[in-house]
C-alpha cells in the first residue's frame, strides 16, 4: 500500500495530496520517480515539498 505524506481535507471533502522529500534530495530526481509517476496516474492536485523542520 502506498499514499502521500499528507491527505488535504475540509472536512470530509479530500482537496489535495502533498509528498514531502528531504532536503537536499533532487527534486528533478524524484519528479521522475516510479513513486511519484503513480500518484501523478492516480491522484489530482498532488503538490510535493521539501520537508524542513525547525532546529
Amino acid at each position: 500500500m502506498w499514499a502521500p505524506d499528507f491527505i488535504v481535507r475540509k472536512g470530509s471533502l479530500t482537496i489535495g495530496y502533498i509528498e514531502a522529500k528531504d532536503i537536499g534530495k533532487s527534486l528533478d530526481e524524484a519528479e521522475k520517480s516510479e513513486q511519484l509517476e503513480r500518484y501523478r496516474d492516480s491522484l489530482t492536485k498532488l503538490s510535493g515539498t521539501k520537508w524542513a523542520s525547525k532546529p
